[in-house]
């Protein structure tokens, strides 16, 4: 569901998205790292309403940070014919990641808000599960888009000219929802759209997940209205992470994923299980080429990653994976965080810096267009939404 729905890359080989698949994945933290947990620099107001309105078993967080302007979702005719893109170009494709929920139909959500002042829009998802043929793997999850103006004349815009919608008009914890259909592959994908107040859009993939959050967006509201404080509650991405040790939230891009254990068997981008093998010894889940790859590089120390990128400070993305193997800078040096099968990924320049035991920090350098398709595609995999061509 990238980019709209999958539309992301779709020049790129099988070979390439495979060894994606099986290598950018992530797990459960040891206590020695756990103690230099500290925020390198804590997120906005905004977001951390955001994180207060999550289910606390979120896995994945993705937060593009403002201000800017509602980009247009639709993915160019034609690519262009520059090969190094600029600030703007990277900035619009990155702002473009956290907000494929809302993107569902070809825009006809996204396009209401083209242009509107956004103040920062975060994507949240979980349960992480393979696709039934191709696509992007399936997952729980939202894309939450605040802006900085009243945007509810053109949710109700939305809301009375939604003739297409696939689902009657429900309340979902006293909020109007509305519901669509989107068929992506061999797999039928619900959003459920909510406008929670004037200046938020929600887009979720599962009704649960929805739920979790407009309850906690009242329960906070309430909260915060009889006692000037929210009151405290489990959240997700706790201060406690390592993980947040790794996160410049000032940056216009971050994100984490810290892996969920319970969900290890079913995750098809979880490095804590093997692969599961069929009676010929071939991968149940995609191709004897995933079981190998996946089977090469599988780490049950694995604790998570998490990723920092601002095209106006400096050309380079950064993504620090931690596992509590210390020798893990060598696997990931063979794995698809080196992107070395595909010459067309060379100008990424891959560099791994070991920062402390089971800590490395690799930056990619993000300045040939085709290139960072590929890095996209590969930091999207990271994150659980893993595409199968």
């Amino acid at each position: 569901m990238r980019r709209i729905f999958g539309k992301l890359l779709v020049l790129l080989g099988l070979a390439v998205v495979i060894n994606v698949i099986a290598a950018l994945t992530i797990g459960a933290f040891p206590k020695a790292i756990q103690k230099g947990a500290v925020k390198a620099n804590s997120p906005s107001d905004d977001v951390r309403a955001i994180l207060s309105w999550l289910p606390a078993d979120s896995e994945s967080l993705f937060v593009a940070n403002g201000p800017f302007t509602f980009p247009d979702l639709t993915p160019p005719d034609a690519p262009s014919v520059f090969t190094t893109p600029s600030p703007e170009e990277l900035r619009n494709d990155f702002e473009a990641m956290p907000l494929s929920a809302i993107g569902f139909r070809s825009g006809v959500l996204a396009n209401r808000f083209i242009g509107a002042k956004v103040s920062v829009v975060v994507e949240a998802a979980r349960h992480f599960r393979a696709p039934t043929g191709l696509g992007e793997t399936l997952y729980e999850g939202c894309s939450i888009a605040v802006f900085s103006e009243d945007v509810s004349a053109r949710a109700d815009s939305f809301l009375k000219e939604s003739l297409a919608a696939d689902h009657p008009p429900e309340k979902i914890e006293d909020q109007n929802v509305t519901g669509f259909n989107e068929q992506l592959e061999s797999d039928k994908w619900t959003i459920l759209v909510a406008f929670p107040n004037p200046k938020t859009v929600i887009a979720c993939t599962n009704r649960d997940f929805l739920r979790d959050v407009l309850a906690r967006v009242n329960h906070r509201a309430a909260s915060v209205t009889a006692s000037g404080t929210a009151t405290s509650e489990a959240v997700a991405f706790p201060d406690s992470l390592p993980e947040w040790k790794y996160v410049d939230a000032r940056n216009r891009f971050w994100a984490i994923r810290h892996f969920d254990k319970s969900q290890a068997a079913e995750d098809p981008t979880s490095p804590l299980t093997a692969p599961k093998k069929q009676a010929d010894g071939g991968d149940a889940s995609l191709d004897s080429a995933h079981a190998a790859s996946a089977a090469a590089l599988f780490d049950d120390q694995a604790i998570g990653l998490t990723f920092n990128f601002d095209p106006y400070k400096a050309w380079a993305g950064t993504v620090t994976y931690l596992s509590s193997d210390p020798a893990v800078a060598a696997k990931l040096q063979k794995s698809a965080f080196a992107i070395s099968d595909e010459p067309a990924a060379a100008p990424l320049k891959p560099n791994f810096r070991d920062l402390a035991p089971g800590v490395v920090s690799i930056s990619y350098q993000l300045t040939d267009r085709q290139a960072v398709h590929f890095f996209n595609v590969m930091l999207s995999a990271a994150l659980g939404h893993a595409v199968y061509l």
